[in-house]
């Protein structure tokens, strides 16, 4: 079972996607030598901006490695050992604010990654410790990855290197204890405004006012969970508008994590000083009718610095592609499936990045099965370049472009195979209610399922408000419980060869 010390030293390396892992992966090393694997450790290389180069997929294999193109064999027991950033800070209350120094208590781990997924790999290195002297009739491949919370996928890059082919994977996720092999398909897609920005109004635009808001953190693809603070940005500046309040941005930003629906967001503008006291005003009436919405106003004057202010069109074409999330969001609903929650495909802003002259914004849809097998995901993207077309045509001081980011498969594994029926008998013999389930969260299981692999997300701890939430945490019970399943699974496909 987990070392309490153990699991603490693991979660308290940090593994934030965007800042690499390398320093997690030279601490497991040891630790698959100890199991006599024969290691690999696999660099993932990337373009993607604004992350480390120093990501890399750990490999250990016990049993013959002999792996080929045409024969698959053997288990992989896989965990992304990334996690997102931790998001507020003051909402992590059980931890003073510092999610970096997790704790055990009350018989339950608290810390950044403890469910999603970090503690879930050390269940598989300890389940694996108990056939280190045993002959396997088929190999393990224990693979630590990358870039889970991330566009780099390292898994996705596994799969492409060809190093391993196994017949069957279990792949890391939250999923209390329940066998998932089904969820949902995700498109993540960028729309990138550029444009000249002007020297500020010298004469007029002097009144300097930053705003930042406060949402909630949750898994984009269960955005009811939490509360977008890109949406409430957006929300007030409507009103701000609306009410004749005239301004001009030069910065706005929000979320900084390709899976969690943004927990934080700013934007600096300038009005006129003229307009100061109605600006005032029409703040403190929003707020008091908008209770449940957070924002931290501040004030200045532009002085003499050299503010380059956006054209005002970056403010409606904003507006016309949250306009367009709700759009599709609307055309979505139409098709519902009650064994997801939500039982509707999602589309969300949950990233806007502002860099000189241009904004990224990034758009998250999380797609039922049927809708991505349908022609609806194409349609979607279509539809998308098409309406990129449409708003960059009717702002000419600006470019605005469509690409699509990530687009990964929907899971699906037969409830009636041979491999979900071992793993149900697994459970019970762990003393683990059985039951099969579809999740809404993508996971790194869908490249594995897409090339033929019979494969099943699991783990411990809850999904819902927890994974990717403040204060996220486990409970011991549910780690040992997923150790003594592990360990039942290597026994029954590496050890008598099912």
């Amino acid at each position: 079972m987990i070392s309490t010390e153990q699991a603490i030293q693991f979660l308290s390396i940090n593994s934030i996607s965007k800042e690499g892992n390398e320093e997690i992966v030279n601490f497991l090393i040891p630790l698959y030598e100890e199991l006599g694997a024969k290691v690999v450790q696999q660099q993932v290389y990337h373009s993607v901006s604004g992350f480390s180069k120093r990501q890399f997929n750990l490999i250990g294999i016990l049993g013959d490695d002999l792996v080929d193109t045409k024969t698959s064999k053997g288990l992989l027991l896989l965990s992304h050992v990334d996690t997102p950033s931790a998001g507020n800070l003051s909402d992590w209350d059980q931890l003073n604010s510092k999610p970096w120094a997790p704790k055990k208590e009350g018989g339950k781990f608290i810390g950044l990654g403890v469910a999603n997924a970090k503690l879930d790999f050390l269940c598989k290195l300890m389940a694996c410790r108990q056939f280190r002297e045993k002959k396997l009739s088929q190999p393990i491949y224990l693979v630590a990855t990358c870039a889970g919370e991330a566009p780099i996928q390292g898994a996705k890059y596994l799969t492409q290197s060809n190093v391993l082919n196994p017949k069957y994977a279990l792949v890391g996720h939250p999923s209390n204890l329940g066998l998932i092999n089904r969820h949902k398909g995700k498109l993540v897609a960028r729309i990138q405004i550029s444009f000249l920005s002007v020297d500020r109004d010298t004469q007029s635009y002097n009144s300097r006012i930053t705003i930042k808001t406060k949402g909630r953190g949750a898994l984009v693809s269960t955005p009811d969970l939490g509360r977008c603070a890109i949406t409430q940005l957006l929300k007030l500046l409507r009103a701000l508008k609306e009410n004749d309040i005239r301004m001009k941005l030069f910065s706005i930003n929000g979320g900084g994590d390709f899976n969690r629906v943004a927990d934080s967001s700013s934007v600096s503008i300038v009005i006129m000083d003229s307009q100061l006291d109605d600006f005032r005003r029409q703040f403190r009436e929003y707020v008091t009718n908008n209770p449940d919405e957070y924002f931290e106003p501040s004030f200045g004057s532009t002085g003499s610095e050299g503010i380059r202010l956006f054209p005002r069109e970056v403010l409606e074409s904003l507006f016309e592609i949250e306009n367009l999330v709700k759009r599709h969001n609307e055309e979505l609903s139409k098709e519902k499936n009650s064994e997801f929650s939500p039982d509707v495909s999602t589309c969300a802003i949950n990233q806007i990045e502002h860099d000189q002259n241009m904004i990224n914004i990034t758009l998250y849809f999380s797609l039922l099965p049927e809708v991505w097998a349908s022609d609806m995901r194409k349609k979607i993207e279509t539809q998308l370049q098409k309406e990129t077309m449409e708003i960059a045509q009717a702002y000419s001081k600006l470019s605005i472009r469509y690409r699509t980011l990530v687009s990964s498969p929907p899971l699906s594994t037969d409830e009636n195979s041979t491999f979900v029926k071992t793993l149900l008998a697994c459970l019970d013999r762990s003393g683990i209610e059985s039951k099969v389930m579809s999740g809404s969260a993508s996971t790194e299981a869908s490249f594995f399922s897409d090339q033929g692999i019979a494969t099943v997300a699991f783990g411990a701890g809850m999904e819902a408000n927890n994974s990717h939430a403040p204060n996220e945490q486990v409970e011991d019970s549910q780690l040992d419980a997923a150790t003594r399943f592990y360990s039942q699974v290597i026994d029954s496909f590496c050890l008598r060869g099912i």
